[in-house]
């Protein structure tokens, strides 16, 4: 009988390949559906370092074969600037050399490396040729709209058991043995009540907030965009949802960045009316979010204030300086990367065998890749922000601007976050970078588009009159 299982299993999967083989957009949105619930199917099976790997093998690489291999004319339809693939270039060089690191003592550590660094890269070329018309980017956000209401909906139903129920309970319910390392040892903060750390259908936290930080920006896209009403005002509210789930989370980044992300996004867009909305709504849901949580404001707007201090001191300056005098020349792909402790056998091994692992992603550069890593993140970052600038100016649908705002702000604040995390080594943001970086640039092709009208009740048409054949006498 589990022979003919895996028999019936291997030709599904075949046949699944096969379909994404012949329509790579299969494979693309079909990452993007699957992606918010990933972590939570390998938490569930207990088999967390091979079910990681799943969207890549049924998603991933059967898109990419299609699309680089048997649709290659649709990378006409993808217009990534040429700086920005220039830097990328540079980027992926460096990586490429350094996995030849003579201090890296296991082959799976480049391996790794090298696919948190540049493996979902070419998801650019495949969102921007995925969107070639209005329709095609409002049916695209429709749906990705509607898929995270679930993880949502599971984060504030854990946050709402941790309450009342029990904490720990509550997340051995969902995940049994796998919630103590979800939720680092079922740590919360406290802040005149506990901040606790919710996964929801993610691994741990940060990828939950990570996810709630990205839907910010679709949700702001369908806000301004789409032509039909109901949608747009669906936006506003899943902005809405989006906003207390990243801040009841536990992820402290979720009370900084969430913001910033906002205000930045409405400074881009030059819309006075989102801008003043912003300035109203936004601490409204905030405070709303902390007093649902039991949780003091003055407290937590404190110590946020403490910790972005204490970020930019220690974190941003103090390992990027640290790695740049112990490690000018990088230490080789993979070896200040966290998935590389798959590697060994034991975190033991990993420990003695890796390098000390710093929290920010330009000190990682350093310790991988040497003073010329820092430099090429540096320069992509520097590339994507002053194109997208360009991209902002040139459009003239107000709409598809606005979108362009959206993107554009994602990029300044990862940038800045960036200083602090590595929140685009994790998914889902290491995806949802490159997707937004394809779908900022095509927005100027999606201009010269006559843009989609809204739809509206149309007159019943009257019918045309018979002529008389003869004169009418008075």
């Amino acid at each position: 009988m589990m022979e003919i299982m895996v028999i019936l299993g291997g030709l599904a999967l075949i046949a699944f390949w096969l379909a994404i083989i012949v329509r790579w957009r299969l494979g693309f949105i079909g990452l993007l559906v699957f992606l918010p619930y990933a972590g939570a199917l390998s938490l569930k099976l207990h088999s967390l370092k091979e079910m990681l790997l799943l969207k890549d093998f049924l998603f991933v690489l059967p898109a990419y074969a299609s699309f680089f291999f048997f649709h290659r004319k649709d990378l006409k339809l993808a217009p990534i600037p040429r700086p920005v693939l220039m830097a990328i270039g540079f980027l992926g060089l460096l990586v490429v050399l350094q996995s030849m690191n003579p201090h890296i003592d296991q082959w799976l550590v480049p391996a790794i490396g090298i696919k948190i660094w540049l493996f979902y890269v070419p998801l650019a070329f495949l969102s921007a040729a995925y969107v070639n018309s209005h329709e095609d980017l409002s049916r695209l956000l429709r749906i990705l709209i509607l898929v995270s209401i679930i993880p949502c909906a599971v984060g504030l139903l854990q946050w709402f058991g941790a309450m009342t129920y029990g904490y720990e309970e509550t997340m051995e319910s969902f995940y049994g043995d796998a919630a103590k390392g979800a939720t680092q040892n079922f740590g919360f903060h406290i802040y005149g009540g506990k901040l606790f750390r919710i996964p929801a259908t993610f691994t741990f936290v940060s990828q939950y907030f990570g996810y709630t930080m990205g839907m910010v920006v679709f949700g702001y896209c369908m806000m301004r965009f789409d032509v039909s009403r109901t949608w747009r005002h669906i936006g506003l509210a899943m902005i809405g949802l989006y906003i207390v789930s990243g801040v009841l989370s536990g992820a402290r980044g979720g009370l900084v960045f969430i913001p910033l992300l906002l205000v930045v996004t409405a400074f881009l867009d030059q819309r006075l009316t989102g801008i003043i909305g912003i300035v109203v709504a936004l601490p409204v849901l905030v405070l709303t979010a902390l007093n649902l949580g039991g949780l003091d404001p003055m407290i937590i707007f404190g110590a946020t204030g403490n910790l972005v201090t204490d970020y930019s001191k220690d974190l941003v300056m103090g390992h990027v300086v640290e790695a740049f005098r112990r490690y000018p020349f990088g230490m080789g792909t993979g070896m200040n990367t966290g998935a590389a402790r798959h590697a060994y056998s034991s975190e033991s091994q990993a420990f003695t065998a890796l390098p000390f692992l710093v929290e920010t992603y330009y000190a990682k550069a350093i310790v991988e890749l040497g003073f010329l890593g820092l430099i090429a993140v540096c320069a992509m970052f520097f590339a994507i922000i002053a194109k997208g600038f360009t991209v902002l100016r040139s459009i003239k649908d107000r709409s598809l601007r606005s979108c362009a705002a959206a993107f554009l702000a994602f990029f300044i604040v990862i940038a800045i976050h960036s200083g602090k995390g590595w929140q685009i080594d994790y998914d889902p943001l290491n995806i949802y970078l490159w997707v937004f970086v394809g779908l900022m640039f095509k927005l100027p092709a999606l201009d010269a588009i006559a843009p989609r009208q809204a739809v509206r009740a149309r007159p019943v048409p009257r019918r045309p009159q018979r002529r008389m054949a003869f004169p009418v006498t008075r």
